[in-house]
């Protein structure tokens, strides 16, 4: 799961995940999605599912995905990086 902001284009994270998998064995070809899974009202999640042929070659492969999409989203979309946002209201005075 990735939090990010809603600017981002969900087809790049589809495209850059699959080519992800593909050059990685620990990934055994069986399972590979890519879902909006959250819409909150400062971001949204994204779930990219994986499967692999046993429990450590699983959380390898997660660890690997997450910190690889991360780079991926600095490098291509650094703007939709989740941010605290804050709406700014004029004081009146009174």
């Amino acid at each position: 799961m990735i939090w990010v902001d809603y600017g981002i284009p969900v087809e790049p994270l589809r495209e850059e995940y699959a080519r992800l998998l593909g050059a990685c064995s620990d990934w055994d070809g069986v399972t590979a999605t890519v879902q909006v899974v959250e819409a909150g009202e400062k971001a949204m999640q994204i779930r990219f599912l994986m499967s692999a042929r046993n429990s450590t070659r699983l959380w390898n492969l997660r660890c690997y995905v997450r910190e690889r999409m991360i780079f991926f989203i600095q490098q291509s979309f650094p703007e939709c990086l989740p941010r605290f946002r804050a709406e700014l209201v004029e004081n009146s005075g009174e």
